[in-house]
């Protein structure tokens, strides 16, 4: 499969972003994956490099099984990360080779008690709901740097320095990505029902 078009303008402004928003932190990646750069984004400035995510969201989620669910479309990405970007805990990793865009990954804190939108099938384990989690919002790659171990990578750098003691991540089923999770130590909690898709609830005890 061919790369998706990424143009001028949005390379642009994601050299721009990796190299000079106020609020993020540049990590040392370590012993991962050799000449990725990683940088870390509050909610603030993910807010102001809302059009590049959305340029990437939009590239990537063309593809099946997503492509022309409403649930995927830009507009619907657009308007709930608006609203994630203000939640307690938000943070976002993106990942560049060479200014490159590789990807990039992002979630927010669950208070315990509180659960996702939608019905579970069966209901997720009270320990769990009343535990404080981390929500896993997105993991997006480019389509020409997957298989390489970015996606690992990210996650892994995401999640390493989290104070909850459980992570928990919503997956299309027919996702090429759906049977990655289970090799990186989430196991599946449920399945719930949302706007025309149902999607498995995945967890991941943090710290172990």
């Amino acid at each position: 499969m061919q790369a998706a078009p990424f143009g001028h303008t949005v390379y642009q402004a994601w050299r721009n972003a990796v190299r000079s928003w106020q609020g993020c932190a540049a990590i040392d990646p370590g012993g991962g994956v050799p000449d990725l750069r990683l940088q870390r984004y509050d909610g603030g400035s993910a807010a102001a490099m809302m059009d590049t995510l959305a340029d990437i969201y939009e590239a990537e989620y063309a593809e099946a099984p997503y492509q022309g669910n409403p649930v995927f479309s830009r507009e619907a990405f657009t308007e709930r990360t608006g609203r994630q970007v203000h939640e307690h805990g938000f943070t976002l990793l993106s990942g560049s080779v060479d200014d490159e865009p590789v990807g990039y990954t992002f979630g927010y804190s669950h208070a315990p008690g509180r659960w996702l939108p939608g019905p579970c099938n069966p209901p997720p384990p009270e320990a769990l709901i009343q535990a404080p989690r981390f929500f896993v919002v997105e993991l997006i790659i480019r389509r020409p740097f997957r298989r390489r171990g970015y996606a690992r990578q990210l996650m892994d750098n995401l999640l390493s320095d989290r104070a909850e003691p459980y992570a928990v991540l919503t997956a299309e089923p027919d996702a090429p990505a759906r049977s990655i999770y289970p090799r990186w130590g989430w196991y599946e909690v449920c399945k719930m029902s949302g706007d025309a898709v149902t999607f498995d609830v995945l967890a991941k005890r943090l710290g172990i």
